[in-house]
């Protein structure tokens, strides 16, 4: 990955130079166009060149341009040659005589320059105080290049990822309110990229703007931003397994390094190809192309590449069964005196050297590096975690330092103030009633202090308690990484793989305790409130109780439930009855014993109130136990198993929403009463959710709004099917969806299967377990099917596993969610992909030509948009060529072809078929010179007055004016 900022500020350096208004003496200009190349091509030998034949023009009197040009020129070569100091002269003095001579926007270059001096040499404060002169300046002048630059140059100057991506939005709006383009926009939409690649991690976003960089750097010749797009679409392709277009981006990369004769980079494509190769089992080929990169390394003595060249070289030997190249070329490794981090390269060495022992069936040193090996992971798991541990605990001690000092400070204030009370009262005691009543209102003011003082001591005790529980998620997330990672390893022993689920599942569990720990922080300290909203209660219940089937049948425990036949709606809040049943069903199945049973009965009762009543078999519990198990952390006898704080926050939750909870023992079981008021008289007016929209502040994404049913759109709203078994979770689906949405329903695979092919759904939500065909199934056949390879798919399960999540994404899966699962982000999942696909289809509109990778999301779809492609190639200028042809042409019925080209394209067939002929034709009034009253005939079209029309509807003018147009420009 390259470094954005320097890229970017080195643009800065040459754009404003190369948008400036030529003047009428040749030499000047011609000067000042070699002055914009060499900034491009940044090359120290023609810089000293061009500046040797620009001090003779700066030596003539009065020729003040020529020296300004000089003093620029000479700041760029000690740039070039890392003399800053030089450098940030000479712009002073080219900043100098600009001035002195009225030249504005001269200045401004200079202005530009030396604040990027400042940025290279971390003086950042001043560096801002340059750009915000830049960016007022621009202002005044509406010099939109320069402003742009000066937004450019703030954003280097920020870590805050939010800010970066307001200060590139602005740059973006810009561009957009002049229509224009310049290289800065392109290096913002890199900028954009970057962004979402690495903050947010979403690669097909990133992709888009990077595309972006890509097509503005062509069109205005930006060389280096075709390239940098190029490597960044390159590495997404890499890092998603995406090897064959790996592959061709970096091949486009080393071709154009090869005509510059880039031997560093040329080296560092071969490195690239070479990885996607053998992640295209081309192992062969990958060892030729590490052979001619390391010859290259070699000569620019690079130890960095070369160590890590000889060391993939070392493992491409070694998967071609050449130990004796392996061994030699992991030993060539290890001799380069490398600056990479000591104990990650020590580890790499140490898997290869295992590997290569293994393979040599040289069991005993095998087994003594593994071990190695071993001792190596734990240490850089260990160098890792210890930082932020360490962190932490310094934080912890600090904060517990200080409120043990606040503490103490009270109580001191608390003593002092006790005795000036004391004082006062004996001397009230001893006066008039008049000063016996001023001492009554001065110990009431005292004691409202006093207590003012403990609740700031609350607070302070509930936010160290808070940001402690924060600050725990970062070491786990640490910790879990390297764990997963092990995990997925095949060549582990049975007892490690044992021991390493064990840590997972109480990392886990820790970080389900600082969840809670958080929940009842905030109930600790008032922050939490109700948000009660009208709701279908039992197929909510049904959809929480689910996942506890699967629970059942794997610890062998008999799950009994007793619910109404009907449902009802009524006011509750929705998560706060979700963790109430979660926790209290959870530690029913935690201390039920096998052949157990877990029962739960829900009943209505008038006025309205939820009751739930959950019982299961525990004799370890006595009754004295069930009178403390809502107390946090109580611990009954030696075997008495803990009870945490998941009933405590149950209780807190309870209480909160207005109702009562009780523990109890019938016999061998123990029992829990929840006894919930759902009216809506029984909550105050602030304890009602309050529904907003938001509005997407993002640039150049579609909004996730769907919209809502009425008899006007309802034919068009999108269709959903929803694949599911269990009637309550059907009916909760459905009355989630059915405003946005067509719904259609079914109840297993084979169902599901029939009604996708039948009407082309635009979206599909299936259950993983379903009899006659599961989720897994159902998705596998759908994506390979061409019919409907295009739908997004959304998986639910109660199966609560990385595993299973693995084997839904794996099987084409677009989403995945786990039961209990809430609506409110499943419905933004499911408008998020019908965004991203409304993406595609806006792409398609903007394309001259139809280009399958640019709109398919998977290989099945752009093998069918090649097949059409193949079929307009072949008959779409035939007058006769209509829907009822086209569907035959591709093997579909008209609507499937309809509702395929629609998903894909946003158009209907008729519309497509139009849409393809008036790109055609305005592509031939760009590149020929055919008659504009034939070009319509040329394209399909019968009538020259019907193809006027339509060509005017698409793009805003007639054909004779488009061509007028393309001619002029």
């Amino acid at each position: 990955m390259r470094d954005i900022t320097v890229l970017g500020l080195f643009l800065i350096g040459i754009v404003v130079h190369s948008q400036e208004k030529a003047i009428e003496n040749q030499t000047y200009f011609e000067e000042r166009h070699r002055l914009y190349e060499i900034n491009v091509n940044a090359n120290i030998e023609s810089e000293s060149q061009y500046l040797d034949s620009l001090k003779t023009l700066a030596e003539y009197p009065n020729n003040m341009l020529a020296k300004y040009y000089y003093h620029f020129a000479k700041g760029y070569y000690y740039f070039l040659a890392h003399d800053l100091d030089s450098s940030e002269e000479h712009y002073h003095k080219a900043s100098k005589l600009a001035k002195s001579n009225g030249l504005e926007k001269l200045d401004i270059s200079a202005i530009i320059w030396l604040g990027n001096l400042a940025y290279f040499t971390k003086r950042n404060e001043l560096a801002k105080q340059y750009y915000m002169h830049v960016q007022s300046e621009a202002i005044a002048m509406d010099y939109t290049d320069a402003l742009a630059i000066s937004y450019f140059g703030m954003s280097t100057l920020t870590m805050d990822q939010g800010k970066k991506m307001g200060l590139l939005v602005k740059i973006d709006s810009i561009y957009r309110s002049k229509d224009t383009i310049s290289a800065i926009l392109a290096n913002t939409y890199d900028g954009i990229g970057e962004i979402y690649l690495t903050s947010i991690g979403d690669t097909t976003v990133a992709k888009h703007y990077f595309q972006k960089c890509f097509e503005i750097s062509k069109k205005v010749n930006y060389a280096p931003g075709v390239q940098q797009a190029t490597k960044q679409m390159g590495n997404i392709a890499l890092s998603t397994k995406k090897y064959s277009m790996a592959n061709r981006y970096f091949g486009q990369l080393f071709d154009h390094a090869l005509k510059t004769k880039d031997t560093t980079e040329m080296a560092s494509c071969l490195v690239l190809m070479a990885e996607s190769d053998m992640g295209l089992s081309k192992i062969e080929h990958a060892a030729k192309k590490l052979s001619r990169a390391i010859f290259l390394y070699a000569k620019k003595q690079d130890s960095i590449a070369l160590t890590n060249a000889h060391l993939m070289s070392a493992r491409a030997n070694l998967k071609l069964n050449k130990l004796f190249l392996a061994e030699k070329e992991l030993n060539t490794a290890k001799s380069y005196n490398s600056s990479l981090e000591p104990l990650k390269l020590e580890l790499q060495f140490a898997t290869t050297e295992f590997l290569i022992a293994d393979a040599k069936g040289d069991y005993r040193k095998a087994l003594d590096l593994k071990k190695e090996e071993g001792e190596l992971i734990k240490k850089w798991q260990e160098k890792r975690n210890l930082s932020s541990f360490l962190k932490i605990k310094k934080a912890y001690e600090d904060r517990e330092k200080k409120r043990e000092i606040s503490l103490l400070k009270s109580k001191h204030a608390l003593a002092e103030q006790q005795k000036i009370n004391e004082r006062n009262l004996f001397i009230a005691g001893g006066s008039l009633l008049t000063l016996g009543l001023v001492g009554l209102f001065m110990l009431y003011r005292n004691k409202q202090r006093t207590n003012r003082k403990l609740k700031e001591l609350d607070t302070l005790k509930g936010k160290l308690f808070t940001n402690i529980s924060h600050e725990f998620r970062t070491p786990l997330t640490l910790i879990s990484g390297p764990i997963e990672k092990k995990l997925e390893s095949l060549r582990i022993s049975g007892a490690e793989r044992a021991e390493l689920e064990m840590v997972k599942r109480n990392k886990d569990r820790l970080l389900n305790l600082v969840n809670q720990l958080l929940d009842l922080s905030r109930i600790d300290a008032g922050n939490m409130q109700l948000q009660v909203e009208k709701t279908s209660v039992l197929p909510l219940i049904g959809t929480l109780i689910d996942p506890f089937n699967y629970m059942g049948q794997q610890k062998n425990i008999t799950f009994q439930k007793v619910m109404p036949k009907d449902s009802v709606t009524m006011w509750l809040d929705v998560e706060a009855l979700s963790k109430i049943m979660v926790n209290l069903l959870s530690n029913a199945f935690k201390y039920t014993p096998k052949n157990g049973v877990v029962s739960i009965m829900v009943s209505l009762s008038t006025p309205k109130h939820l009751l739930l009543e959950i019982r299961n078999t525990n004799t370890t519990l006595t009754a004295n136990d069930l009178t403390k198990v809502f107390d946090r952390f109580y611990r009954g006898t030696a075997e008495t198993a803990g009870t945490g704080i998941g009933l405590a926050l149950v209780k807190e939750l309870v209480h909160m929403h207005k109702g009562i909870i009780t523990a109890l023992k019938a016999g061998g079981d123990v029992v829990f009463k929840v006894d919930l008021p759902v009216g809506k008289n029984s909550f105050k007016h602030d304890e009602f959710k309050v529904f907003t929209t938001s509005k997407n502040t993002l640039p150049a994404v579609v909004p996730e709004t769907i919209p809502q049913k009425d008899e006007s759109n309802q034919g068009d709203l999108p269709i959903l099917l929803i694949v599911e078994d269990n009637a309550d979770v059907q009916q909760l689906l459905k009355s989630t969806f059915e405003k946005q949405y067509t719904i259609l329903t079914a109840f297993d695979g084979d169902e599901g299967f029939q009604k996708a092919i039948g009407h082309i759904p635009n979206i599909i939500i299936a259950d993983v377990m379903m009899p006659k065909k599961d989720g897994i199934q159902l998705t596998n056949e759908l994506k390979n099917d061409e019919l409907t390879s295009h739908i997004p798919i959304v998986l639910l399960t109660a199966r609560a596993g990385e595993e299973n999540i693995v084997k839904g994404i794996d099987a084409g899966a677009d989403d995945y969610m786990v039961k209990p699962f809430s609506t409110k982000i499943l419905k933004s999942k499911v408008n998020k992909l019908i965004a991203l696909r409304k993406v595609l289809q806006e792409r398609y509109s903007q394309e001259v030509i139809l280009k399958p990778s640019d709109i398919a999301v998977n290989s099945i779809d752009e093998q069918f948009l090649l097949k059409v492609q193949q079929v307009l190639d072949a008959s779409l200028i035939e007058p006769i060529f209509n829907t009822e042809a086209f569907s035959r042409a591709v093997g579909m019925s008209r609507m499937q072809l309809h509702r395929k080209l629609k998903a894909l394209t946003g158009l209907s067939t008729s519309e497509f078929i139009r849409s393809q002929r008036l790109k055609l034709a305005a592509n031939m009034l760009r590149n020929s010179d055919i008659n504009v009253s034939q070009i319509g005939y040329a394209v399909g079209f019968n009538d020259h007055s019907y193809f006027s029309k339509c060509f005017k509807e698409a793009y805003g003018m007639t054909p004779s004016d488009f061509s007028k147009k393309e001619v002029n420009s």
